[in-house]
């Protein structure tokens, strides 16, 4: 589960798209920016993600901690979602599909905007694009939309 919160953790920290403003939500982004994300069969319960404003927070034992500033997200349509961060001159996309109840995202695919050549991933730390999508595949539950816990 460790490897799981740190990918995500990872591709989160480095996202990018373009942002909706609070009349232009979609019912489906709305929903996923008041809910918890939790892993898939952990029924509601444990560590959870979050967004706190624009804010992605991962929830432990009712500490949170920002994972990434400034998280935005899109319906593109055909029950998908896309999350962008912006790290200087770089955003990562990562796509997610949402089920038709709206109630499990799944990860579907990420790119950095602009496209990074191999050095600069290299020079960042990253390697290639299509390794890094790959570990996503392997390692990303499907995340279930809890209602958030007032208490």
């Amino acid at each position: 589960m460790q490897t799981f919160w740190f990918i995500f953790i990872g591709l989160a920290c480095s996202v990018g798209l373009a942002s909706c403003t609070p009349e232009t939500k979609s019912p489906i982004v709305q929903k996923l920016e008041t809910s918890e994300l939790h892993e898939l069969g952990a029924s509601c319960g444990g560590t959870y993600f979050a967004f706190d404003g624009e804010n992605l927070v991962m929830v432990t034992n009712g500490k949170s901690e920002v994972i990434q500033k400034s998280v935005r997200f899109t319906d593109t349509g055909d029950n998908r979602i896309t999350m962008t961060a912006n790290y200087g001159a770089v955003d990562m996309v990562t796509r997610y599909r949402i089920n038709s109840d709206a109630t499990v995202l799944n990860f579907e695919s990420f790119n950095f905007d602009p496209k990074l050549t191999s050095e600069q991933l290299a020079k960042l730390g990253l390697r290639p694009e299509r390794e890094l999508e790959a570990q996503m595949r392997e390692t990303s539950p499907p995340m279930v939309l809890c209602p958030r816990n007032t208490t």
